[in-house]
């Protein structure tokens, strides 16, 4: 193995690996982009994060979870998302609202970390 062939094999992993880790990171970055657009672009904000952030408006509010809606969809899920999230939720979480910066960060920044999660589950 030469020089240049050792300098492209990064961490043992042969060329089909490295293409596939690759085109794996293209299709997270391009469906990162389409989840992206479709929350924050749209103006019914396509998107279940809109109802784990109405639950945690209303939990920061003192009001119920379990009653707060987003896009005529409930909150239905354990208590312990919505406190947690409660720390950054953006003002104001409500249907047909214009999307805010807060809020496409707030997209992006889930979307980061569900793919986080994922890896942690897989590896």
């Amino acid at each position: 193995m030469n020089q240049k062939q050792k300098f492209l094999q990064i961490g043992g992993l042969s060329a089909w690996e490295q293409a596939g880790i690759s085109l794996l990171l293209l299709i997270a970055l391009i469906f990162g982009v389409v989840v992206e657009c479709r929350a924050t672009l749209t103006a019914k904000h396509n998107t279940d994060l809109g109802v784990y952030l109405a639950a945690a408006q209303a939990v920061r509010e003192g009001g119920n979870l379990y009653a707060a809606s987003y896009n005529f969809d409930h909150y239905m899920y354990p208590p312990f998302l919505a406190v947690l999230l409660a720390h950054v939720v953006p003002d104001p979480v409500a249907y047909g609202a214009p999307a805010t910066v807060a809020f496409a960060v707030t997209v992006s920044l889930w979307y980061i970390l569900s793919l986080v999660a994922l890896t942690l589950a897989v590896s």
